[in-house]
């Protein structure tokens, strides 16, 4: 499956400790990551308490547990169903190496 990778940015500019995340052409992956983390669609609090615990059910390529994660949760919880997607955000997140809270990330299928 050909992908190409996105850089998120903002009119205030790059965001330094987002990842950058590759899309599948002809989905809503791009859509749906920016929806979710820089517009805020879901109107997701500023932070997060250290100890919070989140489950993220329909988890797509995971933009919404990056979002958590990143508003400082200690943990999420994914479930995603179909496989591609599921494997799609696996991949993401295996690829952000131990800087990133990636110990607080599970996901289910």
């Amino acid at each position: 499956m050909k992908q190409f990778t996105a850089k998120t940015t903002s009119n205030t500019g790059t965001y330094p400790d987002r990842p950058t995340f590759s899309f599948r052409p002809g989905t809503t992956d791009s859509r749906i990551y920016t929806q979710v983390l820089e517009h805020n669609e879901y109107r997701l609090p500023r932070c997060y308490r250290p100890n919070d615990v989140i489950i993220d059910v329909g988890a797509h390529i995971g933009s919404f547990s990056l979002a958590v994660l990143q508003r400082g949760a200690a943990k999420v919880f994914a479930f995603e169903v179909d496989p591609e997607n599921c494997k799609c955000a696996r991949e993401k997140w295996s690829a952000l190496g131990e800087g990133r809270k990636k110990t607080g990330y599970n996901i289910f299928r």
